[in-house]
């Protein structure tokens, strides 16, 4: 890790400082800590819900079921396309 590749979450800088102030923080520490990944750093596709009002049953009650129902129908549309190729390749 270089120097200034990380800055601490909030998390992690309230550990960093009780460590310091413990006297048990090491510089392999601050880099083992820097190092974790943090949930802010997560890359995330946003859609807007306009585009998907259409699509979407309206039996969907919250965003955690929205992004359930979405997830398990690109599962699906993977999977037709596997076979889709397959039986593709096997006219072939």
């Amino acid at each position: 890790m270089g120097c200034n590749d990380c800055t601490p979450s909030l998390v992690q800088a309230i550990r960093l400082k009780k460590m310091s102030l413990d006297k048990n923080l090491t510089i392999d520490d601050m880099e083992e800590m820097l190092e974790e990944s943090k949930p802010n750093q997560t890359p995330k596709l946003k859609v807007s819900m306009n585009r998907l009002n259409n699509i979407l049953p309206t039996t969907l009650k919250n965003d955690r079921e929205r992004e359930d129902y979405v997830i398990t129908a690109c599962e699906w549309y993977k999977k037709h396309q596997i076979k889709f190729q397959e039986r593709k390749s096997q006219e072939r």
